[in-house]
């Protein structure tokens, strides 16, 4: 029997490294199942803005933000307890257990925002091409839908709940076409709930 090991790519580790340890452990732990590769993690505000002006996404990341952009860390004014958010919204509505916490600061910076959603393909390395997007084509669509299924029942296994954006309503059964009753469609993409 061989067993197959894979790997991130060290663009695919930095890529992944910018997203809620959540998401991390969910891909770390796929990974060991399914090869794939990680496209996109944390988002600038102009570059979700960029991919809202070309039609790639409905969130203008002013108005509206994505969970691609990230949510802030909160630290004591020591800087020797941290804490990730789970929302933005958790900060502004005061839903944070500050249990431990005093003089808090919000720390928005690139550096330690962590995003909660990421892009993320099938890789096949014996295919050609190795991360295919015509999805149109039977032998692709599966390729896909085999790995929905694997972060799926990986996310069930490890408690974490996530969504995916080929399924935005939640209500795919896993054995029919997921993207029937969808207006907008983002199949590399996954989000914490």
């Amino acid at each position: 029997m061989t067993v197959t090991s894979f790997s991130y790519s060290p663009t695919s580790r930095s890529r992944l490294d910018t997203c809620h340890p959540d998401l991390v452990r969910l891909f770390e732990a796929v990974l060991k199942k399914a090869d794939h590769t990680v496209l996109e993690g944390l988002r600038s505000d102009e570059q979700q803005f960029e991919l809202y002006r070309q039609g790639k996404s409905t969130l203008d990341g002013v108005t509206k933000r994505s969970k691609h952009q990230g949510v802030p860390h909160a630290r004591d004014m020591e800087g020797t307890k941290t804490k990730v958010l789970d929302a933005l919204s958790e900060w502004e509505a005061g839903w944070i257990d500050w249990d431990g916490f005093e003089d808090v600061v919000l720390d928005m910076s690139p550096e330690v925002r962590k995003s909660l959603a990421v892009d993320v393909a099938p890789y096949d390395a014996s295919a050609t091409p190795p991360i295919d997007w015509r999805i149109d084509r039977p032998e692709v669509e599966k390729r896909w839908l085999d790995f929905v299924r694997t972060v799926l029942e990986t996310a069930d296994e490890l408690g974490i709940s996530v969504r995916w954006g080929g399924d935005w309503d939640g209500d795919w059964d896993r054995q029919s076409d997921p993207t029937s009753d969808q207006r907008f469609n983002d199949w590399p993409h996954w989000e914490l709930r």
